[in-house]
C-alpha cells in the first residue's frame, strides 16, 4: 500500500511537471487595436508615469509614424523622454513562471525615424527618434518590477527584426512588464522611441550555462502555425451589378472615431479561420472589388478640419494597405470642387464618400 502511494505521488508530480512545460501565452501579442495616440492596446495595461501620456497604437499620423506593421494591422509604440520618464505596459500571463525556470521568447522590434511630440522639458516640438532598448520585468501584479528578466540590444534599425530574449526567473512571476528604456549608461535623458510587434509565446527550456541561442528554438512553433493554416477556398463570384449594390449598401456604414481613426472590429476570415482587425463594411467591398480587376474605387474624405481630414486619410490608407487593396484600384483623396457634379455613395457625416468606376 505504501509503495502504491509513493508511485501515485510520483505520477502526480510528473504530470504536474509536464503541465508546466506548456508554452506561456499573451493576450493580444501582436498589439492589435484601433490606431490612436495615448491609448494602450487592448489587454495591455499602461504603467507609465503619473501625468504622462500612455503608449500609442501605431501607425497613426498624430506623431508622424507611418511604418507598416510586421504582423496584423497595428503595433505598440513607446517612448523615452528628456524629462527622465519612459513608457511601459504590463499583462498577466496565461500561467505563472516556474521559480528557477529558464525561458525564451521572440519579439519583433524597430525604430521610427519620425516620432513627433512636444517635450515637457522645453515645451517645444521634438522628434523622439533616438534609439532605445527593450527591458522586460517580472512581478506579481500590474506594473510590478520585482526582477529585471532580460534586456535587448540597442534598437538602431528602422526595419523590423526579430529579437530572441532569454532569462531565468527567480520567482514564480505571474505578470510581465515591457518597458522602453535609454541606452545605458547615459548621463542625460533623451527623446527616443521603440516599436514592438509579434510577441511570441514564452517557452521553457533546460537551464544550461554553456548553452547559446539555438536558431531552431522557435522553428517548431512556426512550422506548426504554417501547417495549421486552412487552405483558402474560392470566393463566390459576384456580378458588376452586385458590386455596385454592395458599394451603395456599405458605403454609409464606414465611420471614424472622434480622433480620425477608422473604426474596426475583430473578424474571423471565413476562408482561413484567422482573426484580423478590419472595418467590416470596407472589407466586404474590397472582397467584391478583387473579382473585378478593371473596376476603380475612389474614396473621398469629406472633412472641413484639415488636421482631422489628414488623420482620416492616413488611417484609411493604412487599413486599405493592411487589407491588401491595390493602390491603382483603390484611390483615397480629399474633396475637390469638381466632385460636386459627380454621383457618390455614402454619408458625408461619416467622413468618406465612394464612387465606383467600371
Amino acid at each position: 500500500m505504501k509503495n502504491h502511494l509513493i508511485l501515485l505521488l510520483c505520477s502526480v508530480a510528473t504530470l504536474s511537471g509536464f503541465a508546466q512545460t506548456a508554452p506561456i501565452e499573451f493576450t493580444n501579442p501582436s498589439f492589435e487595436d484601433s490606431p490612436g495616440s495615448s491609448s494602450s492596446p487592448i489587454h495591455w495595461y499602461n504603467c507609465g508615469f503619473p501625468g504622462e501620456s500612455p503608449p500609442d497604437v501605431q501607425p497613426n499620423p498624430t506623431f508622424n509614424v507611418t511604418k507598416e506593421a510586421y504582423n496584423g494591422e497595428t503595433y505598440l509604440g513607446m517612448v523615452v523622454r528628456d524629462n527622465d520618464t519612459w513608457e511601459s505596459v504590463s499583462q498577466r500571463i496565461s500561467q505563472p513562471l516556474q521559480k528557477g525556470g529558464c525561458y525564451g521568447f521572440e519579439i519583433y522590434l524597430a525604430r521610427s525615424l519620425t516620432y513627433m511630440s512636444v517635450s515637457r522639458l522645453t515645451d517645444n516640438t521634438a522628434n523622439y527618434a533616438t534609439p532605445t532598448k527593450l527591458r522586460v520585468w517580472g512581478g506579481f501584479k500590474h506594473c510590478d518590477k520585482k526582477q529585471l528578466l532580460t534586456t535587448s540590444q540597442l534598437v538602431t534599425h528602422t526595419d523590423w527584426k526579430p529579437y530572441h530574449l532569454f532569462f531565468k526567473a527567480q520567482e514564480a512571476y505571474s505578470y510581465l512588464l515591457l518597458e522602453a528604456f535609454y541606452d545605458t549608461p547615459t548621463l542625460v535623458p533623451y527623446n527616443g522611441n521603440l516599436l514592438l510587434d509579434k510577441l511570441s509565446e514564452i517557452k521553457l527550456f533546460p537551464c544550461n550555462e554553456n548553452s547559446s541561442f539555438d536558431p531552431e528554438f522557435f522553428a517548431a512553433s512556426e512550422k506548426e502555425e504554417a501547417e495549421e493554416q486552412v487552405p483558402e477556398t474560392q470566393v463566390a463570384p459576384i456580378s458588376e451589378t452586385e458590386l455596385v449594390t454592395m458599394v451603395e449598401t456599405y458605403a454609409n456604414r464606414i465611420t471614424f472615431d472622434d480622433f480620425g481613426s477608422l473604426k474596426r472590429m475583430l473578424y474571423a476570415d471565413e476562408r482561413t479561420g484567422k482573426e484580423k482587425w478590419v472595418n467590416l463594411p470596407l472589407y466586404n467591398i474590397l472582397e467584391g472589388l478583387r473579382q473585378h480587376s478593371l473596376a476603380t474605387l475612389t474614396l473621398v474624405i469629406v472633412e472641413k478640419d484639415p488636421e482631422l481630414a489628414e488623420k482620416k486619410k492616413q488611417s484609411l490608407k493604412t487599413a486599405l494597405r493592411n487589407m491588401g487593396a491595390r493602390k491603382d484600384q483603390v484611390i483615397v483623396r480629399g474633396w475637390q470642387e469638381t466632385d460636386a457634379t459627380k454621383s457618390w455613395s455614402g454619408n458625408p457625416d461619416s467622413g468618406v464618400l465612394m464612387r465606383l468606376i467600371r
